[in-house]
């Protein structure tokens, strides 16, 4: 009997230790994000980033103001814009470097950007997205946990793009340490690092991406501003 109760005792320990419940990681996840409250009052940011990819190297300024996103590609005195106002989209024409507005069925990724804004995992907890948990698994040597969001498919650019995405979660400091989705080029994944608090916010400062296995990019960021004060005007195409 006693035998018994000691290895009932010993598999509640287990439990408690490895039996983490979706609601529990997620809750958790946010927690150590910087926490619900922080990330709710979250309504704007400026972000610049180093982007090295095999054969160039250029730089990316975003603004985002609540439902309003641009973000700007730099590059030897070159710039191409894409931008959402809160009502339309515009961007740069690469081949005549005009501006032109954006039709809705090119807006897809600009949108659900916008919508992960802090946090995919944030605000699709927050939106009432479709959350599961999958298998445990090892990603560059770090135990992870694994993290699923389905969000309704949209279309880019003509093709159909998955809805679905996957993320993997450091199960020591719940960091995200890599995510996965499907976009028109094939497989997309992002691995994440050198998190620093910004704002009381945790920030990874150095994304690597991978498409089909095949290295990508890597971003760094250089400046990161949480909450400042962001000009309207500057979304606004007819202000440009």
């Amino acid at each position: 009997m006693l035998r018994i109760l000691i290895i009932s005792f010993c598999i509640s320990l287990s439990n408690l230790a490895f039996g983490q419940t979706l609601e529990e990681l997620v809750d958790t996840y946010i927690e150590k994000k910087g926490g619900k409250v922080t990330l709710t009052r979250l309504n704007s940011m400026k972000e610049v980033k180093k982007v090295v990819t095999n054969d160039v190297t250029y730089q990316t300024t975003t603004l985002q103001k609540g439902p309003a996103y641009k973000s700007t590609l730099s590059y030897e005195g070159i710039e191409i814009t894409a931008c959402y106002d809160g009502r339309q989209g515009w961007a740069t024409n690469p081949i005549t470097m005009k501006y032109e507005v954006l039709l809705e069925e090119d807006m897809g990724d600009l949108l659900n950007t916008i919508e992960d804004f802090p946090d995919p995992i944030f605000k699709s907890y927050k939106n009432q997205y479709e959350l599961s948990k999958g298998n445990d698994t090892l990603i560059n040597g770090i135990q992870c946990y694994a993290l699923s969001i389905l969000k309704p498919d949209h279309i880019f650019m003509k093709n159909n793009i998955v809805g679905k995405k996957d993320f993997y979660i450091n199960k020591k400091n719940y960091q995200m340490v890599k995510s996965v989705e499907f976009n028109a080029n094939g497989e997309l994944s992002i691995y994440y690092s050198d998190y620093k608090e910004v704002d009381g916010v945790q920030y990874p400062h150095t994304q690597k991406a991978e498409i089909n296995g095949i290295p990508s990019y890597t971003s760094t960021v250089e400046e990161i501003e949480l909450n400042k004060r962001i000009n309207s005007a500057l979304f606004s195409l007819d202000r440009q």
